[in-house]
């Protein structure tokens, strides 16, 4: 029997940000990356463990990642086009105990078979962009929200933000932005227009607003996209 070790990493710049309060960015992203080498080291000395594939954003994480029997589908559950973002669907092939056969897991990545540069010939699941149902129709387009997430990671003067998603009607929804800091409202819309395609609604609020909608009441994670439709 053959097993394998699924590893999700965010961004290492977008990690631990429950340790905001404690921590400057540089010293979470060199947290999130410490603790993951320990992962890596402690799969590597598992002798249970056939592989471990890393399914990741970060270039340098995503340089160690490996491919595996996975299949990328569309909203009508069809294969996608290859570089195409999908639902990730996996066969456990080797599995004999308990097999799991086109299990649906709800994360859209893109799959790529075409060799790397890295030198690797085996196909390649590249970086979970979110899940299934997060995914925004707006008019003239869709997306993820973490499209919009990286750019308001990167974006200088937004020391904090929420992206609020709405159902406008049936058909198409609706995103609002909430930001903290000095970052001008109309220099973050160029951005994100440029970006994603859409010109959200952004507002600037306050420490407190956004805080209270990142983490409600009995939340455990803090969270960069609520989702009301």
């Amino acid at each position: 029997m053959r097993t394998l070790a699924i590893v999700p990493v965010k961004t290492f710049a977008a990690a631990k940000q429950r340790l905001a309060d404690a921590l400057a960015r540089g010293s979470r992203a060199s947290l999130a990356q410490a603790m993951f080498s320990d992962v890596l080291v402690a799969l590597k000395r598992t002798g249970s463990i056939s592989e471990t594939v890393v399914v990741t954003a970060d270039s340098g994480a995503q340089r160690i990642a490996g491919g595996y029997g996975a299949t990328v589908l569309d909203d009508d559950d069809r294969p996608v086009d290859e570089g195409e973002a999908g639902e990730v669907v996996a066969t456990t092939f080797g599995v004999e105990a308990m097999p799991l056969i086109r299990y649906r897991t709800g994360d859209c990545a893109a799959l790529f078979r075409a060799p790397c540069v890295c030198g690797r010939a085996t196909p390649r699941l590249g970086p979970i962009v979110g899940r299934k149902n997060q995914k925004l129709k707006l008019k003239g387009t869709s997306l993820f929200p973490s499209t919009l997430q990286a750019v308001l990671e990167r974006a200088e003067g937004v020391e904090a933000f929420v992206i609020i998603a709405r159902a406008e009607n049936e058909l198409f929804d609706s995103v609002e932005v909430l930001v903290h800091g000095a970052a001008p409202v109309a220099s973050l819309r160029e951005a994100l227009q440029a970006r994603s395609k859409i010109a959200p609604q952004i507002r600037q609020a306050s420490r407190a607003e956004i805080e209270a909608l990142q983490m409600p009441p009995q939340a455990r994670k803090r969270r960069t996209f609520v989702d009301l439709r």
